[in-house]
């Protein structure tokens, strides 16, 4: 019986690793400054049910940029909703998110705010499609 769990816990072991899908607290735009620098001189696109604002700046690295994710509380009075809501954003940006900086380097966007503009809950599918909207839209504004 143990020599058999040893060859199970051996044989997960021979699959390629595949790229980890994470969003780290290095990913999260903390910073009050950056902040307010975002939403005063930041450029915008929308797509249903989010507000994208951004900076543009070329950054070499492979840092990604910093992500903020706004849930107007006018909205939604109650904090499971909001909650509920960033989770599905946060998840649909998660998965989306290499498709943001495809192919390429360089990128330009140094930090960036997703805003929830709808006024009801919507489903992960309407958030996940709103997400991949941006980021077409995002890859076509930048590509080369």
């Amino acid at each position: 019986m143990h020599s058999r769990k040893k060859i199970l816990y051996q044989s997960k072991r021979c699959y390629p690793q595949k790229k980890k899908k994470s969003f780290a607290k290095k990913e999260k735009l903390c910073s009050k400054i950056l902040i307010e620098k975002l939403f005063k001189e930041g450029k915008n696109e929308f797509a249903y049910p989010f507000k994208f604002l951004y900076l543009e700046k070329e950054i070499i690295d492979d840092e990604l940029p910093k992500i903020l994710i706004i849930v107007n509380k006018k909205g939604f009075k109650k904090a499971t909703d909001r909650n509920l809501l960033k989770r599905r954003t946060r998840e649909a940006y998660r998965i989306k998110k290499n498709d943001l900086f495809k192919d390429r380097k360089n990128h330009f966007i140094l930090c960036a705010a997703f805003i929830f503009i709808a006024k009801e809950k919507v489903d992960f599918k309407v958030i996940q499609n709103g997400i991949q909207q941006i980021i077409k839209k995002i890859n076509k504004k930048f590509s080369i």
